[in-house]
């Protein structure tokens, strides 16, 4: 799995496919033939992530702290997709396969997103207080602000903190 994060970081798209018992690719082709293979390939193939919340799944069942670690875990990896579309994406079928409200999810996408810009900005030696933490994390609670439009998110915050990211990370 942490091989596979690496290439997910790097923007790639991953996929599984399991061959039957007792084989390898090698034999596998030798067995059914290099087309035959490749229609195998086509078929079987299942997205990383979804292969991996199957697995997982199976190991958490009906255990709601492994459950909650399943969560974690999968946003955690899909923090590590540098496409937003995807991500966004990604946290719609998780939702859904895990049977757990997208808000939530999106929530725990942005706190990992914060805890992976707030590691960079130490490693680079850019300043971050508390307090940026703590008015990021108010704006970007998606929960409350789908739950009440009228607790309408301070948009000063945001552009605050959108211009010190910009500031600091805009090179890149």
């Amino acid at each position: 799995f942490r091989g596979i994060d690496m290439i997910l970081e790097e923007g790639m798209n991953v996929k599984v496919v399991m061959l039957p018992d007792g084989e390898d690719p090698d034999s596998y082709i030798k067995a059914v033939g290099s087309s035959q293979f490749g229609k195998y390939l086509e078929h079987e193939a299942t997205d990383f992530i979804i292969f991996k919340v199957g697995l997982m799944k199976e190991e958490a069942d009906g255990d709601p702290v492994k459950q909650a670690e399943l969560i974690k875990e999968m946003v955690r990896t899909v923090a590590l997709i540098p496409d937003a579309l995807k991500r966004s994406t990604y946290l719609t079928k998780l939702s859904s396969m895990l049977t757990v409200r997208e808000p939530l999810l999106v929530n725990e996408l942005n706190a990992q997103l914060r805890k992976k810009l707030r590691q960079k900005g130490r490693q680079q030696g850019t300043p971050h207080s508390e307090a940026e933490d703590e008015a990021l994390a108010q704006a970007t609670h998606i929960e409350d602000w789908q739950a009440a439009p009228e607790k309408q998110i301070n948009s000063y915050v945001q552009e605050r903190d959108l211009v010190r990211v910009i500031m600091a990370y805009g090179n890149e």
